[in-house]
């Protein structure tokens, strides 16, 4: 499943503070979302989280503090949407280009500490290939 992050942490049509978010028996709901001003169909968390492989593709400097909150969390702050796609098969591959990953590259190695332990794996692993960042969540 190919998925991309907004600027304010969204994925899919998950937003922030959105009721959809817990949903757990309905695969699809159309939520009124207050930020655009119209209802929007999307899928919901247990649907993502059964795919068999889930890729995130972000690019662009506006969304370097929502890709850093995905994944390198600041301790205390409620998780965006992005956050809580968490495949069954395995964590999602994130693919970046280096203005979006630069707020993660910032991100102090404390930070970076508690992102492994939180994941309960090594912390994030990027490899940049013609200016563009690839890592797997653990």
């Amino acid at each position: 499943m190919l998925l991309g992050l907004g600027s304010d942490g969204h994925t899919a049509s998950l937003f922030p503070g959105s009721a959809a978010l817990e949903e757990r028996v309905r695969w699809v709901v159309a939520p009124f979302v207050a930020s655009v001003r119209a209802h929007r169909i999307t899928l919901t968390l247990p649907v993502l989280e059964r795919a068999r492989e889930v890729v995130f593709l972000v690019s662009g400097a506006e969304k370097a503090p929502a890709l850093t909150s995905v994944l390198a969390p600041a301790p205390g702050v409620a998780p965006p949407p992005a956050a809580r796609v968490r495949p069954e098969a395995g964590g999602p591959i994130w693919i970046v280009d280096r203005a979006a990953a630069s707020g993660v590259e910032a991100a102090s190695g404390a930070r970076r500490s508690a992102l492994a332990r939180r994941r309960h794996g090594p912390p994030n692993r990027y490899e940049y290939v013609n200016e563009v960042s690839v890592a797997r969540s653990a």
